[in-house]
């Protein structure tokens, strides 16, 4: 949870519930955006599964995952909240394939979309430990991850519809390895690839090192 001071009596809230994985909570950055531009009278208040994303985020105010959300229905959910909690993943435009994950989200929510992207914050410490970790060269770096891991619940640790199948994923490596610094973000009981730096970390971590080339 974040928590940027205590409430006020006056005080009035936007609650914005992000159902699904890390990368959909990424791309919710950019409807938060829209959302506070919407209600920018209003504290933004986040409800997710993955808070990664949304530290150090101006346009929110506190976050919350899921199994942590102690007093949240007396602190911020009275007649005057607004709520927004429907799926963007069953509307017929992302489905359809009509809309970009975002516009859809935002034109869902009655929100004005104005190409917003999404956008992690960082602070200069986190950028200076994942540096030390990895001492960029003069490469450019390539991140590959092949493997999204398996769907909650599921026993396997493979995913067959998710991940690539490691045939592929090497001969990429194979390839772009003449070019490119490759880091493999994978977790330690995914398949091994040649030719790459194995990588796992944190996940502001690893955002930290998507913005070094």
């Amino acid at each position: 949870m974040k928590n940027d001071g205590s409430i006020k009596p006056d005080d009035k809230f936007v609650i914005f519930h992000v159902e699904g994985g890390h990368g959909k909570c990424v791309s919710s950055t950019a409807v938060c955006r829209a959302i506070k531009k919407m209600h920018p009278d209003r504290k933004l208040i986040v409800v997710c599964a993955w808070d990664g994303p949304f530290f150090y985020n101006p346009d929110i105010w506190r976050f919350y995952t899921f199994g942590q959300m102690q007093y949240f229905f007396d602190d911020f959910v009275n007649p005057d909240t607004i709520i927004y909690r429907q799926e963007v993943y069953h509307t017929e435009d992302h489905i359809l394939q009509r809309k970009h994950l975002t516009q859809s989200w935002c034109d869902m929510y009655g929100i004005p979309y104005d190409g917003y992207k999404p956008k992690i914050y960082l602070n200069p410490r986190e950028l200076e430990i994942a540096r030390d970790k990895i001492k960029p060269d003069n490469r450019p770096i390539m991140l590959l991850q092949t493997h999204g891991g398996a769907p909650q619940g599921q026993y396997s640790k493979k995913s067959w519809f998710r991940d690539m199948p490691i045939e592929i994923a090497q001969k990429l490596v194979n390839y772009f390895s003449k070019s490119y610094r490759i880091l493999h973000i994978k977790s330690p009981e995914q398949p091994v690839l040649q030719g790459v730096e194995q990588l796992t970390l944190p996940y502001r971590e690893l955002y930290s090192i998507s913005s070094f080339n």
